[in-house]
């Protein structure tokens, strides 16, 4: 007959709860993706300032390294990104500091003020990005790493993906943010594992449908709507967030690309238009 060890099957994961009745014990496990809302990325610091600086200092005391890297990296204050080298533990204090850090402005900041770390994912491919985002949260063992690779290296390749997060965000918004950005979807999936699927396979002999009025379109089905409040005549991209930018703020992105329908505007059809306006 078979052995006892055949007959095994072994879980690697979180468990919320064990319950035994009647000799018939159930698992409840937990999903790892709806885990990742337990955390935040970065983590939230309580790293202070030690002292007031002004918009020069290089080195300045802070209430504890705790949550700093001993490698150094960048960390945020107020509005201001910076770089540093590393810490002197005893004396409490950040060395080797570069102010002034991807596009924002060296300022005054007082004692007390908090020292956020940031974290920085790539430049390199989203699905290399995901693979070691995820690992940082869960087991890498619940990770179809298979899926990801295979993603990462087939013929139409994303392009390279950098974020520069500056204030801690929820694990979760951010993961499937980049999921959503390369039109794919993730789960976990039956074998107890995390995947990732392009919404449409890519297939170089697809072959694809042209909608046109003559053949698709049944005459009179369709009518102007002149309700001027439910018609927009443009559309504002804004792109190149500020690191330390708001995301939905128009003042918080370096760029903007707008798109006009001039004939909508013109006097032969609405004479205005219904927008935000663009940042200038």
């Amino acid at each position: 007959g078979l052995t006892e060890g055949e007959f095994e099957t072994r879980y690697v994961g979180l468990i919320d709860d064990i319950t035994v009745n009647d000799g018939v014990v159930t698992l409840t496990l937990i999903d790892p993706i709806k885990s990742l809302s337990d955390y935040e990325s970065p983590a939230k610091s309580d790293c202070r300032l030690g002292q007031d600086i002004d918009a020069s200092v290089t080195e300045f005391s802070v209430s504890d390294v705790d949550d700093l890297s001993s490698a150094g990296g960048l960390i945020r204050l107020g509005d201001e990104i910076m770089t540093y080298t590393g810490y002197n533990s005893s004396a409490k204090q950040i060395t080797g500091v570069v102010r002034a850090q991807a596009g924002t402005t060296a300022e005054e900041h007082k004692m007390d003020a908090t020292i956020q770390p940031c974290v920085v994912y790539g430049p390199d491919n989203p699905y290399t990005i995901m693979t070691q985002f995820l690992s940082c949260f869960v087991s890498t063992a619940t990770i179809d790493t298979t899926a990801f690779t295979r993603l990462a290296s087939w013929p139409r390749r994303d392009v390279n993906y950098y974020a520069l997060v500056s204030e801690p965000v929820d694990a979760q918004k951010l993961y499937f943010e980049l999921v959503q950005h390369t039109l794919c979807k993730s789960w976990y999936s039956e074998n107890q594992k995390i995947t990732i699927a392009k919404q449409i396979a890519y297939d170089p002999a697809r072959s694809y449908s042209t909608v046109n009025d003559a053949e698709n379109i049944i005459d009179g089905s369709a009518q102007v709507n002149l309700h001027t409040t439910s018609v927009y005549s443009r559309v504002y991209v804004y792109w190149d967030k500020c690191a330390t930018g708001k995301a939905g703020e128009a003042t918080s992105y370096n760029q903007c690309n707008v798109a006009i329908n001039a004939d909508v505007e013109s006097s032969f059809s609405y004479g205005q238009f219904q927008s935000t306006p663009p940042r200038g």
